[in-house]
């Protein structure tokens, strides 16, 4: 009876946005597709022209949320990636205001064009930076401990490490590259440290 009941409910969500969509075509509103492509300021002057409305926004915002909360479960399920950044998207019944639906529009929009919203993105994302990690000679990270590698790296950015190291840097932090002070037999030795402290990035090692 429940899935009876979830399936009715988005088949009359999928009619009503159909209603809508063609209420739109009708007026020339921009299409939910092209409102997801868009930032806090073209929102803004789209709302200026008439090209969105303040009801169309929220139509767009509620179907847009759901994939994003949606995508949120699926990618908080794994561990592999190291923790996933916590996202929390308002209820549109709670948008009161022209600047809170505008700012939540852009933010829903800037999730779900991120890599980190599905699980193909996050692993693209963990190649790319595996092979970073590989041609500066950081052998000892793969698939395998690439999660409590980006544990490892938030903990040593906020450590009194991250100035012998020298690695309060931009792309440090991005990509994990090394800093010029410290080779990767160094780097690999805190690490395994790390690690076998088994706090998971909440004290880390000692300093010897």
């Amino acid at each position: 009876m429940a899935t009876k009941k979830k399936s009715g409910k988005s088949s009359k969500r999928k009619t009503s946005e159909k209603i809508l969509q063609a209420q739109a075509n009708k007026k020339e509103l921009l299409s939910f597709g092209q409102i997801g492509k868009m930032t806090y300021t073209e929102l803004g002057k789209a709302l200026t022209k008439g090209t969105v409305t303040e009801k169309w926004l929220k139509s767009y915002y509620s179907s847009a949320r759901r994939k994003a909360m949606s995508r949120l479960a699926r990618v908080s399920t794994t561990t592999e990636f190291g923790p996933v950044e916590k996202q929390y998207f308002m209820k549109t019944s709670n948008l009161t205001t022209t600047s809170a639906l505008l700012h939540e529009v852009a933010d829903v929009n800037r999730y779900l064009s991120s890599s980190s919203s599905t699980i193909k993105g996050l692993r693209q994302r963990r190649d790319k930076q595996l092979a970073s990690l590989q041609r500066h000679g950081f052998n000892f990270v793969d698939q395998s401990n690439y999660g409590d590698w980006v544990r490892f790296m938030q903990w040593f950015q906020s450590s009194e490490y991250s100035a012998y190291y020298d690695s309060n840097d931009d792309e440090v932090a991005e990509v994990f590259n090394a800093a010029e002070q410290a080779s990767p037999k160094e780097w690999a030795a805190l690490f395994e440290s790390y690690v076998s402290s088994g706090v998971n990035g909440n004290e880390g090692p000692e300093r010897r």
